[in-house]
Formats: structure tokens, sequence, C-alpha cells
């Protein structure tokens, strides 16, 4: 079976033209993402909501169409985003990801040291 060099030619043109169009894709979501970089701390809006502060570190929520958006900073530097459905479980997800960077609460300290005095006594 015989191919046509039109045919062969025609699809090389279009999947060069497809890899082109990623190519750009690609670029222009890089440009976006280094243009939409997260402000510090000082850059929030009012419409920012202090959702947690604990030692060098503070969560706000911001309230959007669907969701919570909420960003946690270290010294005034933006570290993690991440959105939630609820305010309350935007403060879940912050406390959750504020245990992972190992910061605890006093109140969960305190909780912590009694639970593991009440079972030495035990």
């Amino acid at each position: 079976m015989a191919i046509e060099d039109d045919g062969v030619d025609s699809r090389n043109v279009a999947l060069a033209n497809l890899m082109l169009s990623s190519e750009m894709v690609a670029e222009a979501i890089a440009t976006e993402v280094k243009s939409q970089a997260e402000p510090d701390v000082e850059d929030l809006s009012s419409d920012h909501v202090l959702l947690k502060e604990v030692g060098r570190y503070a969560a706000y929520g911001l309230e959007t169409e669907c969701l919570w958006r909420w960003d946690i900073y270290k010294d005034g530097s933006h570290v993690q985003t991440g959105a939630a459905l609820s305010l309350e479980s935007a403060k879940r997800s912050v406390d959750h990801v504020l245990a992972f960077y190992g910061v605890r609460d006093v109140t969960t300290t305190e909780k912590t040291t009694d639970t593991a005095s009440n079972a030495d006594e035990s």
C-alpha cells in the first residue's frame, strides 16, 4: 500500500504545529505562574482572615466564590497554599499542614503531655 507524499507532509505539518502549540501553552503557563507569585503577609488585602498564628507561622484565609483559599506564611514569607469548601475545613487543613511542619499549638502540647503522664500512671 503506497502512502501519498501529500498526506504524510500534512500529518508532519500538523504534528509540528501541535508540538509548537503545546510549547507555547507551557511557556504561557510558566509566565502566568511567575506573574502570580504569592504575596508576602504585608501585601494581603483586608479581606483575608487570620485562621491561625503559632510561633513563626501565620495562616490566612480568603473566601472566594465557591471555596476558601488558605495561605501559610513563615516569618512573613509564603510557604504553602491550599483550598477548602468551608471556613471550618480550611482551619482543619491549616492545622494538619502546620502539624506536618512540626508546629504545635500550646493546647495540643498540653493534651499530649497529659495523655502521656496518664499512661505512665497506669
